[in-house]
C-alpha cells in the first residue's frame, strides 16, 4: 500500500507532464508558423464614430419616409444594430408599417 505523500507525489507528475505537453504543441505549432512565414489571423478594429447632427437629421427623416432599418443604416455607413439603438434613445421609429 502506498502512502500519502507517494500519491501525490504521483499526482503532481502527471498533472506536470499535461502542462508540459500543452506547452510542447504550443511550441511546436509557433515553429511551424515561424518557418512556413504564415501569419496569425489579425483581429479587426473597431472603430467607433459619433453621431453628428447631420446623421440624426438624415435618420429623422428617412424614419419618417419609411424607410427600412437596412436601408437607413446603408445610407449612414452605420450597422443596422447601431442605428437600431440610437432610434430607440431618440425615440424615432424605424417600423416600415403606415
Amino acid at each position: 500500500m502506498q502512502s500519502k505523500a507517494q500519491i501525490q507525489v504521483r499526482v503532481q507528475v502527471i498533472v506536470l507532464s499535461e502542462t508540459q505537453s500543452r506547452d510542447c504543441h504550443r511550441r511546436a505549432a509557433y515553429k511551424t508558423i515561424h518557418k512556413t512565414g504564415a501569419k496569425m489571423a489579425k483581429t479587426k478594429k473597431i472603430v467607433r464614430r459619433e453621431w453628428t447632427k447631420d446623421d440624426v437629421r438624415q435618420m429623422k427623416a428617412m424614419a419618417k419616409a419609411k424607410a427600412g432599418v437596412k436601408k437607413i443604416s446603408r445610407t449612414l455607413k452605420r450597422t443596422p444594430g447601431a442605428t437600431s439603438v440610437m432610434a430607440a434613445k431618440l425615440g424615432v421609429s424605424l417600423s416600415m408599417r403606415s
